[in-house]
C-alpha cells in the first residue's frame, strides 16, 4: 500500500503552503558537529523554521558558540547533564508548541541533509495532510546503503523495534520514486515529523522508561493506539554517520552506551515488550529476540532471563522487585539451583520458553515450543519434562558439568543421602541440594557464601582430551543443511565426512562450535544422530587460547570471538560466484561476496582442488594468504554382488536392465543439465533404440523441470525427472546406469564423478574446472555446451561392446579415487603446521567451561 500524493509530484514554481516548523535537536560535546548541524540547516531552502538546540550541559563551549552563529531561527536551550534523549528532546518540543510551530521535526546533529531536504519533506506533507512522516535514513560514507526506512515489530519472532529495510542497498529495495508516502509500523527520531496534534492526542516521549534509547519508536507505537497512520517520505533524505569511529552510532562509547548491559537499552527494550507484546508472546519474543541481536558471551545472561520473564509475568499490582532481584549469583552452581527453582514456578507457556534458553541457551522452535505446552498442559511432571532436557545430548553440549547436580534436584526428595549417584556430587552441589531438601528453599547468597567459601571443589572433567592438537572446527555448513537440504548439499557432504574422520586420528583434539544464528540447527543434528557421539563442542563461553579454528567453508556468519587469536584455516571449495556470475541469482551473488570478507582473516586457505586454486588467485590476485590443495575424498562402496539391490527406480522396470545414462545436478545453470537433455534428441534411434536419461536433483532456480524437458524435442518422452533421491538408491542408479553425464559449466570437485567412478560406472564430463582432475583416464571430456559432441559422446558410452565402453575396474582404477582418511590427514598437516607457525600449544585452554 502506499499514499499518493494528490498534488501528484513535488514541483518548484507551484504555490504552496508553508506551516511553520520547529526542529528540534538535542546536543552534548560536539561542537564541531552541532556547529555544522546549524551552518547546514542556514542552508534550507524552506521559508519559514524554528531550530532549538537543546544543550545539555556542555563542557566544550557548544552554547555559546552556537550563539555566536546569531541565525535568526536559532534558539539554545540550557538543559541539565542528566537529560538524555527523551527528555532533552521533550524540553524542545514543549518550547516550539508553545511558540506556535505547527509541524516538529525530531532530527540529530550528526545527521547530513540537502538544502531542499526540508522543502521536499514538507511538500509531501501537506500534499497529503498526514500527521506522522519519516525519512528514508541512509550511510553517508557507503552511498545507496539504506539504515532505515521506519521501524516494525514482529514479537513471534523476536523482531521488535527493528529497522525496516535496514542495512540494504537501495536498488535492492522497494523503494519508489518521490511521488509516494510509504506506509511504515513505526519511527526512530531522526528525520520524524509530527504534527502538533499528535503529541496533543498520546502525549511527549516517555523519559521514564524510555530515557534514550527506543523513545522515538515507543512515541510512534502510542500513536499506532491512537489510529494515527505513520508514514515515510522517500523525498526526504536524511545521511548519518553511523559508522565513523570517533563518535558515530557503531563507535565504542555508543556500542557500550546501547549495550545490553546498560540501563537505557534494557529498561526501555523491557519497556516496550511489557506495553506493546501480546502476553503470551512475551517471554519467546525476548527470548527470541536477544538471540538473534544480542547474543554475548555471558551466561549469567540467560540466567538474568529468567528473573525479567518471572518479573514480566507477574500482576503489575504485585510487582515487587529491585535491581539485585535481575542479577543472579556469581557462583554457577547457586545460580543453577535459583534457576531451576524459578523455572518451575513460570505459568506454563514461559516454563517451556525458559527451559530452552536456560537449560539449552537457545530459543525454542515453533514446534518444540508446542510439543512441550502440550506435554505441561496435559498434566505431566514439570521435573519430568526437565530431566529430559538434562539427559538430552544437546544440554551435555551446552553444560555438561551441571548435569549430575540438577538431576540431583530435579529428583528430590528421592535424591538419596548417599550412594553412588550421591557420590557423583561436588561438596558444594551436595550442601545446596542438602539444603534445599531440609528447608524447601535455595539458599541465600550470604548463607551459602559463608558455607562454601572453605569447600574447595576439583574442577570438573568436563573434557577427556586426547592430548593432541586442538583443532575447533565450525559445523555450521551442517546446520544449514536441517533446514535447507539441497543449498549445500555437497558442502555439508564434505563437512560431515571430514569431521567424521578428523575426529579418528589420534594426533587430532577436535571440538565442534557453531554460529549463533544456528543454535536450533544444530540441536536439531544433535536430535537426530548426525553428530559422532563422541565429539565434543567447544566452550560455549570465554577467550580459547591454545589451538587451530578451523571453516569448512567461506563462514556464513562474523568469525567467533572465543577464537580471536588462533590460528585460522578456511576451505574454498570454489570462487563460481567470482568466475562465472551470470550462473547465480543476485541475492546469492550479494551473499558470496559479502562472505569473501572474511577471508583477508585467515591464516591459510585450503582448495579442494588444484583448479579451485588457480581460479581464487585469478579471482583475487591481491590474495597474500597462504594456499594449499587438499582433494576431498569419495565414498569407496562395498564389493558389488550379482545379487545387488535395486533401487525402487530400477525395479519399476522388472527384471530386465534398463539401458539409461544417469544425469545428477540441479536445473542451476552452471550444472548445465539443459545440454545433457538437449544431446538427447541427437541421438540416433537406431543406434540406441531404448536408451533414456534419467535425471537426479532439484529444481534449481532458474528453470524448472518441465521447461527442461521440452529442450528433448522428439525424445522427450525419453527423458525422466526423479527428483531427489535417497542416498542408497542413488548408489544403485550409479551403478546400474551405462554411464553418467556430469556436463558441468564449472564445480569445485564434482562428487557425481567420484561417486560414479567409485561405482564402477564410466563418466561423461566437461572440460575444465575440477573435473578433469578427479576423472583422470576414466572419462570422455567433452565441451559442455556442444551438444552434437555430447551426445556422439554419450552414443559411444552405451553401446554394448564399443571398444570405448570402459570396465568397472579399469574405470576405479584410472581414476583417483581418495579415501576420506587421507583427505583427513592431509587436513591435519595444514593445521599442525599453522600450529608450530602460531606458536599454539597442545594443552587444555584452561578457560572456565560453565556456560
Amino acid at each position: 500500500m502506499t499514499f499518493t500524493s494528490s498534488a501528484g509530484s513535488i514541483e518548484r514554481g507551484v504555490s504552496q503552503r508553508f506551516p511553520v516548523v520547529g526542529i528540534v535537536t538535542p546536543v552534548r560535546n560536539r561542537l564541531p558537529w552541532s556547529v555544522a548541524f546549524c551552518r547546514m540547516m542556514d542552508t534550507q531552502d524552506y521559508p519559514v523554521f524554528k531550530l532549538y538546540i537543546v544543550d545539555s550541559s556542555s563542557t566544550d563551549g557548544t552554547p555559546a558558540a552556537l550563539e555566536a552563529l546569531r541565525f535568526p531561527f536559532l534558539k539554545v536551550l540550557r538543559a541539565p547533564e542528566s537529560y538524555y534523549w527523551g527528555a532533552a528532546t521533550n524540553l524542545g518540543v514543549r518550547q516550539a508548541l508553545d511558540d506556535g510551530c505547527e509541524f516538529i521535526l525530531t532530527i540529530n546533529d550528526d545527521a547530513i541533509v540537502a538544502q531542499d531536504y526540508l522543502s521536499r519533506l514538507m511538500a509531501s506533507v501537506v500534499a497529503t495532510n498526514a500527521k506522522i512522516v519519516g525519512s528514508v535514513i541512509a550511510y553517508v560514507d557507503e552511498p545507496g546503503r539504506l539504515w532505515a526506512v521506519g521501524a516494525y515489530n514482529n514479537w513471534a519472532e523476536g523482531a521488535f523495534v527493528q529497522l525496516n529495510q535496514g542495512n540494504i542497498w537501495e536498488d535492492l529495495s522497494d523503494l519508489s520514486g518521490d511521488l509516494e508516502l510509504l506506509p511504515v509500523d513505526y519511527l526512530s527520531g531522526n528525520g520524524s515529523l509530527f504534527h502538533r496534534s499528535v503529541y496533543e492526542a498520546v502525549g511527549l516521549y516517555n523519559e521514564k522508561w524510555t530515557p534514550h534509547y527506543h523513545a522515538d519508536s515507543e512515541l510512534t507505537m502510542r500513536a499506532e493506539r491512537a489510529g494515527i497512520e505513520r508514514w515515510v517520505s522517500p523525498a526526504a533524505r536524511v545521511y548519518n554517520r553511523f559508522s565513523e569511529a570517533s563518535d558515530g552510532g557503531t563507535s565504542a562509547r555508543n556500542r557500550r552506551f546501547f549495550s545490553f548491559r546498560s540501563a537505557n537499552y534494557l529498561r526501555a527494550t523491557l519497556y516496550v515488550l511489557d506495553q506493546y507484546c501480546p502476553t503470551d508472546l512475551k517471554s519467546r519474543a525476548l527470548v527470541r529476540y536477544y538471540a538473534k541481536y544480542l547474543r554475548q558471551d555471558d551466561w549469567r545472561i540467560w540466567s538474568r532471563m529468567v528473573r525479567l520473564v518471572r518479573f514480566l509475568g507477574a500482576e503489575e499490582d504485585h510487582r515487587r522487585a529491585d535491581i539485585k532481584s535481575f542479577f543472579p549469583p556469581l557462583d554457577p552452581v547457586l545460580c543453577a539451583a535459583e534457576d531451576l527453582a524459578i523455572l518451575l514456578t513460570l505459568p506454563a507457556g514461559d516454563f517451556v520458553v525458559m527451559a530452552y534458553a536456560n537449560l539449552l541457551r537457545r530459543a525454542a522452535s515453533d514446534a518444540e515450543y508446542a510439543h512441550y505446552a502440550e506435554m505441561v498442559s496435559s498434566g505431566q511432571s514439570r521435573a519430568a519434562i526437565l530431566e529430559r532436557f538434562v539427559n538430552s545430548g544437546e544440554f551435555m553440549a551446552v553444560q555438561p558439568a551441571l548435569r549430575g547436580f540438577l538431576l540431583a534436584l530435579l529428583r528430590l526428595p528421592k535424591t538419596p543421602k548417599r550412594g553412588s549417584e550421591r557420590g557423583t556430587l561436588a561438596p558444594r552441589e551436595a550442601w545446596i541440594v542438602d539444603q534445599i531438601s531440609e528447608h524447601s528453599r535455595v539458599p541465600s547468597v550470604a548463607e551459602a557464601a559463608g558455607r562454601l567459601a572453605p569447600i574447595k571443589d576439583d574442577p570438573p572433567a568436563l573434557h577427556a582430551h586426547h592430548g593432541g592438537l586442538k583443532v575447533y572446527f565450525n559445523i555450521d555448513m551442517l546446520c544449514v543443511a536441517t533446514t535447507d537440504p539441497a543449498a549445500e548439499a555437497n558442502v555439508a557432504r564434505y563437512v560431515s565426512a571430514l569431521l567424521t574422520h578428523l575426529a579418528r586420528l589420534p594426533t587430532i583434539d577436535l571440538e565442534m562450535f557453531h554460529s549463533a544464528p544456528m543454535a536450533e540447527s544444530c540441536a536439531k543434528l544433535i536430535r537426530e544422530g548426525k553428530l559422532p557421539d563422541d565429539l565434543r563442542f567447544a566452550p560455549p563461553h570465554g577467550i580459547m587460547a591454545n589451538g587451530v579454528v578451523f571453516y569448512p567453508d567461506v563462514p556464513l556468519d562474523k568469525l567467533d570471538v572465543r577464537f580471536d587469536g588462533l590460528g585460522t584455516v578456511m576451505t574454498v571449495c570454489d570462487v563460481l560466484p567470482l568466475i562465472g556470475p551470470q550462473w547465480f541469482s543476485e541475492r546469492a551473488l550479494v551473499s558470496y561476496r559479502r562472505r569473501m570478507h572474511a577471508l583477508a582473516t585467515a591464516d591459510h586457505i585450503i582448495c579442494i582442488s588444484n583448479s579451485a586454486e588457480q581460479a581464487l588467485k585469478q579471482a583475487i590476485p591481491g590474495l597474500t594468504v597462504a594456499t594449499s590443495v587438499v582433494p576431498l575424498g569419495i565414498d569407496r562402496p562395498e564389493a558389488r554382488t550379482a545379487e545387488r539391490a535395486k533401487s525402487d527406480v530400477v525395479r519399476t522396470r522388472g527384471d530386465r536392465r534398463p539401458r539409461y545414462v544417469l544425469c545428477v545436478g540441479t536445473t542451476r545453470p552452471r550444472e548445465n543439465v539443459v545440454s545433457a537433455i538437449a544431446a538427447m534428441e541427437l541421438l540416433s534411434h537406431a543406434d540406441v533404440p531404448d536408451c533414456e536419461m534419467w535425471v537426479v536433483g532439484e529444481d534449481g532456480w532458474s528453470i524448472p523441470a518441465a521447461e527442461l524437458s521440452k529442450r528433448a524435442g522428439t525424445a522427450a518422452g525419453q527423458v525422466r525427472f526423479l527428483g531427489e533421491v535417497e542416498n542408497a538408491a542413488l548408489s544403485s542408479l550409479y551403478a546400474d546406469a551405462r554411464c553418467t553425464v556430469f556436463p558441468a559449466l564449472g564445480d569445485g570437485f564434482g562428487f557425481p564423478i567420484g561417486d560414479s567412478l567409485a561405482a564402477g560406472t564410466p563418466v561423461i564430463a566437461g572440460r575444465g574446472s575440477a573435473m578433469a582432475e578427479l576423472c583422470g583416464q576414466a572419462a570422455i571430456l567433452v565441451d559442455p555446451m556442444n551438444t552434437a559432441e555430447l551426445a556422439d559422446a554419450i552414443r559411444r558410452r552405451i553401446m554394448d561392446g564399443h571398444p570405448d565402453a570402459v570396465s568397472e575396474s579399469q574405470s576405479l582404477d584410472a581414476a583417483d579415487i581418495r579415501a576420506w582418511e587421507k583427505c583427513a590427514s592431509e587436513h591435519a598437516s595444514v593445521f599442525k603446521k599453522l600450529a608450530r607457525e602460531k606458536g599454539a600449544r597442545s594443552a587444555d585452554s584452561g578457560c572456565d567451561p560453565i556456560g
